[in-house]
């Protein structure tokens, strides 16, 4: 990464932590171009996106980033894992609207095979609820695998990457992906969150 363009993330990093009041406009301006990347990986793995651009799922996100509490972010990567994981809410806010209006308000029963969790096939409604439910599930059991997930599969970070974010070794992050990946598997099977 160019050292200018990492100054300026750690300028706009250090005015959001002091409560600089335009300072989450300015950082959200300033990786426009990576949320709208994030944004396609997440909308490219649901069945159901074509009625949602990436352009709205960046501002509807940004929108929902401003109004929650924040008291300090780290980096550009970890407000890029903020934004990404309010993302992830408000797709599973939506295929939670169109399963009740679908379904009647019926639980949810959703198979889920290993190729989506490794994102080569998209995500229907169902499949995004049980993720996000597993998901939770995993967070509560094992935060750290639940983080590399995140990084991994919504924010779209290679391992590298993740590491990096995270501050722990490329090893240590594929070892909690590869079991994170097989626990979201298990629970998520054909029977459906457990």
């Amino acid at each position: 990464m160019d050292r200018s363009i990492d100054d300026e993330y750690r300028t706009l990093v250090r005015a959001f932590n002091e409560g600089a009041p335009d300072a989450s406009g300015e950082l959200f301006e300033a990786l426009y171009h990576e949320l709208r990347a994030i944004a396609r990986r997440h909308l490219g793995r649901e069945r159901a996106a074509a009625t949602v651009s990436p352009t709205v799922l960046v501002h509807e996100a940004f929108l929902r980033f401003t109004g929650r509490p924040i008291d300090r972010i780290n980096d550009n990567r970890h407000f890029l894992a903020l934004i990404a994981r309010v993302m992830r809410q408000w797709m599973v806010d939506r295929a939670r609207r169109q399963q009740a209006a679908k379904r009647g308000n019926r639980p949810l029963m959703a198979t889920f095979a290993e190729d989506r969790i490794a994102g080569d096939d998209g995500l229907d409604a169902a499949d995004l609820l049980a993720l996000d439910d597993a998901l939770a599930a995993l967070r509560e059991r094992d935060p750290a695998m639940a983080d590399v997930v995140e990084f991994r599969y919504f924010v779209g970070f290679t391992i590298p990457e993740t590491a990096s974010a995270l501050d722990v070794s490329e090893r240590t992050v594929a070892r909690h992906w590869e079991a994170a990946r097989a626990w979201l598997l298990v629970r998520m099977g054909p029977r459906g969150p457990r």
